[in-house]
Order: C-alpha cells, then structure tokens, then sequence
C-alpha cells in the first residue's frame, strides 16, 4: 500500500527529476504522512493521474483563477478520449494517490505504452497563455 500524501506541490521554477537526473520544469513536491519527500517529473505525473482515472493523459496544467478578491489555483486534466476534468490541488493530490496505490497492476500497463506513443496535436487546445476569470 502507498503511503498517504499529505501535501503536493508544484515548483514552477523547475529541479532536477531524479528519475532523468536532467532538469525539468515544472516539477512536483510531495510529502508523505511519516515526512519522507519525493519530487515527482511530468511523465511520472501524468501517468499517476492516467491510471487513476484508468485513460491517458494528454496534457495537465496549473492555472490561477482570480476574482476581485482572491485567487486561487486549479489544474486542467486532458485526456487523449478529448474528454477534461477540472480538479482543485487536494483533488490532484488524491488522484496521484490513487494512480500510485495502482500503479503495478497489469489492468493498467497499456497507459504506459499510451503515454510513451502519445503525440501530434493535441485533441482539445490549451494556451500557454494563464487567463483570469
């Protein structure tokens, strides 16, 4: 069983992925219930997010969304099916989770081959540009 995340987040700056030993930005920080840290690089996110919702991600990104009087952030999930998610960082944070504790079983072994092949244009198009609602 995985360890519980008790906190995930995102460093826009960029580090160093441990898994390529090359830098990438972003990355992700998590903290785990007995403290222990891990930085996560994209395609280990997004294969944690695909085999939680059991379909492969196309893109995910961070966005801010102001009002006139706060902000706040929320991620946008794409998956190659042209179907989306809108998920707060604690509904991100869960789904990793969930991805991670599934993460060996066989069920889910095409995503990897799904994720490594995926390419071309993206079914649903997303600007780079943060836009503020």
């Amino acid at each position: 069983m995985s360890k519980k995340i008790i906190s995930l987040e995102q460093d826009s700056d960029g580090g160093i992925n441990p898994g390529t030993n090359l830098f990438e930005e972003p990355i992700w920080r998590i903290v785990f219930e007995d403290d222990d840290e891990r930085v996560l690089g994209k395609s280990k996110m997004e294969e944690y997010i695909s085999k939680s919702y059991n379909k492969t991600v196309y893109r995910f990104k961070r966005w801010k969304v102001s009002t006139l009087t706060s902000e706040t952030y929320v991620y946008v999930i794409v998956f190659t099916d042209r179907t989306h998610e809108m998920v707060s960082p604690v509904q991100l944070r869960d789904i990793v989770y969930r991805g991670h504790s599934v993460r060996n079983e066989e069920k889910y072994n095409y995503i990897e081959t799904e994720l490594t092949a995926k390419g071309g244009l993206s079914p649903i198009f997303i600007p780079d540009v943060q836009e503020s609602v």
